[in-house]
């Protein structure tokens, strides 16, 4: 590896509180070797990352030859792009996505143990009857409502297949979409497992728009801690996970492998 690391990294977008968050860690952490990150959008501009499930049809050898390693962030490109930069000599690391699993290496939130966290602090106040919502095209999102459904069948209670009110989105709209489908049930969850806060966010304003009032009729957890859950009217209870220290992580992982010539995915 030059003295000076190049990384390459491919993501549906360059802004926001979730990329930017993430790229933030990744150029921070290069940037302190006296390195350079390369960053390529692979969504075509005015396309909602956000509605990203399955990856865009991105094939452009952008940078191959000229960089030490490549970082994906979510659903940035498809497999065989991933495949390709590593079987051209350049480590890759893949972060919050199923994408290359067992094939490249990957960093992924703990999706699971904060998950089962909100989800027990949900059932410690009493409900029994907790339904989820989230879209489950992203992998972080499945990961969650695995978690949810091991979490609810530990406790002894049942993860309703009904009671699974799906996001088309991460975005509030998504939320209110899943309010929709949760307001059409003959009778209510007293608790809901949503899974980002952008979801409940609105997810909460489409019930209380509906006269439910949360947390009284139902409660709500979430997951992602950003900076409107903490002032949103009700406050969201929500799982801390931070997205600069998985670009942290995903970069030290990539300048590692770079130095060392590792190409396993693990």
């Amino acid at each position: 590896m030059a003295t000076a690391p190049r990384v390459l990294v491919l993501t549906p977008s360059l802004g926001g509180y979730y990329f930017g968050s993430i790229l933030g860690g990744i150029a921070r952490t290069v940037g302190r070797r006296g390195g350079h990150v390369v960053v390529v959008q692979t969504l075509e501009l005015g396309s909602r990352a956000d509605e990203l499930g399955d990856p865009p049809p991105f094939q452009t050898p952008v940078g191959w030859d000229d960089v030490d390693g490549a970082v994906a962030i979510t659903a940035a490109v498809p497999q065989d792009y991933l495949l390709a930069v590593q079987e051209a000599g350049r480590p890759v690391v893949a972060v919050s996505t199923s994408i290359g699993a067992g094939r490249v290496a990957r960093v992924l939130p703990d999706n699971r143990a904060g998950t089962r966290l909100a989800v027990e602090h949900l059932i410690a106040h009493g409900h029994t009857r907790i339904g989820f919502a989230g879209n489950l095209a992203q992998a972080d999102i499945l990961d969650r409502y695995r978690s949810f459904v091991e979490t609810m069948h530990g406790h002894g209670l049942a993860a309703d297949p009904g009671d699974l009110y799906r996001a088309p989105d991460m975005a509030a709209t998504g939320g209110a979409v899943a309010a929709a489908a949760l307001l059409a049930r003959p009778d209510l969850p007293t608790a809901v497992m949503a899974a980002s806060d952008r979801n409940a966010l609105g997810l909460v304003a489409a019930l209380e728009s509906a006269g439910v009032s949360v947390p009284d009729d139902v409660a709500v957890a979430s997951f992602d801690d950003i900076e409107r859950a903490a002032y949103s009217t009700p406050r969201l209870t929500t799982v801390r996970q931070s997205f600069e220290q998985l670009g942290i992580e995903a970069a030290e992982l990539v300048l590692e492998r770079a130095r060392t010539g590792s190409r396993s995915p693990v």
